[in-house]
């Protein structure tokens, strides 16, 4: 079997690539930067690529240009979804028959079988633990801690930035401010993808004389994915200066942070080696996940329990899935509940290491050998 892994240069680009030379007779690689697949500046190349007898072409997320080449040349395209929402899914070629398209996220199935987009199947994210203790090691109870509290991540929008406007109407500014306030007080439930709908949409673009079809993506979809940036944003950085109002807390991010007071800020880190030692190196590690993940495992989770790490997390359906809370990993319910479980967890040394510990040993069940395994499976039984 060969494969063409098209890449765009995605933070899981060396260790998908060693897993999936293990499985393949040879793998080929094309590095290009998203927007020249997005804009066909890659197409030569694939094409190239593709005519030397190649039987399987992945990437992450969807590339419209690669899968229509897929359909020209009759190769199956593997897509394995890393973001949610990928406005690509809604582009015309993920209706070929040569797609297999796999989504962390449930709730993106739901919305994608509503538009009867055919191959579609649920697949997690991974990590690979592998190299993990091979950087880190195994010894979780030996680790010299740096840091209490650390949450490695975006801060995304504000409101004139996710909203498309610096002057936005008075009535909708305050009505953006309770949605954005009131979602962040709901754990494990979104009402953002129902307010924000094709009605609502259609009015606030009218308000700031903005239009939106040039995008090929719904724009109840676009409007409320920008509204969940917006609440994330929010969350992320409220939750952070209340957790140092009385702890010590690190941010790893490339964002701006001059609006949270007391948090240290130590800019953004490398994906393979440096986030993994903030990880371990960390007694608890955040985890506030993107509010347009409402069913999926963020990556950052795998990752921080990969790396050793204890993990701290908002209450989620899909982590709940895979995942005992209090034994994997802690999930948190609200702020309140956030700030008891920091201190009671930072005084437990022992109880948090466990906890580590388990979580840990959990991934080993969530590596990319398992994921394309059962990709490639079921290519083959189609």
């Amino acid at each position: 079997m060969r494969i063409l892994y098209c890449s765009w240069n995605e933070n899981s680009f060396r260790d998908t690539l060693n897993h999936l030379k293990e499985i393949a007779d040879e793998v080929l690689v094309m590095q290009r930067d998203v927007k020249e697949y997005l804009d066909g500046r890659a197409a030569m190349e694939a094409a190239e690529k593709m005519a030397k007898d190649i039987d399987i072409v992945f990437s992450y997320d969807f590339l419209p240009m690669i899968s229509g080449m897929c359909h020209q040349m009759k190769k199956i395209y593997i897509s394995w979804i890393y973001d949610w929402p990928n406005y690509t899914l809604f582009q015309r070629e993920v209706y070929y028959d040569c797609n297999r398209i796999y989504l962390f996220e449930k709730d993106g199935i739901q919305t994608l079988d509503a538009y009867k987009v055919q191959n579609l199947f649920y697949m997690p994210l991974a990590v690979d633990r592998e190299r993990l203790d091979k950087l880190l090691g195994t010894d979780i109870r030996g680790t010299r801690y740096q840091y209490d509290v650390s949450f490695v991540g975006n801060l995304y929008l504000k409101k004139n930035e996710a909203m498309f406007s610096d002057n936005i109407p008075q009535y909708y500014s305050g009505f953006v401010d309770a949605l954005t306030e009131a979602q962040q007080k709901v754990y494990g439930y979104n009402f953002i993808n129902e307010i924000v709908d094709k009605e609502f949409t259609k009015k606030y673009l009218h308000a700031i004389n903005m239009d939106l079809q040039g995008m090929n993506v719904p724009d109840s979809i676009v409007m409320a994915n920008q509204m969940n940036k917006l609440v994330t944003g929010t969350e992320r950085r409220k939750l952070l200066s209340m957790a140092a109002s009385r702890f010590q807390v690190n941010l790893f991010t490339q964002g701006r942070i001059e609006d949270i007071p007391s948090v240290k800020a130590h800019g953004g880190v490398e994906y393979c080696e440096e986030m993994p030692k903030v990880f371990r190196n960390s007694k608890i590690n955040l985890n506030i996940t993107m509010r347009s993940i409402t069913s999926g495992v963020p990556l950052r989770v795998f990752d921080i329990l990969g790396a050793g790490g204890f993990c701290l997390t908002n209450y989620q359906a899909g982590i709940a899935e895979h995942f005992e809370d209090g034994k994997d990993l802690v999930m948190y319910s609200s702020p309140e509940d956030m700030m008891e479980k920091i201190e009671y967890y930072l005084s437990h040394d022992s109880e948090r290491i466990q906890i580590a510990e388990c979580g840990h040993e959990k991934v080993r069940s969530y590596g990319y050998e398992k994921a394309f395994q059962k990709m490639f499976a079921e290519i083959e039984n189609k």
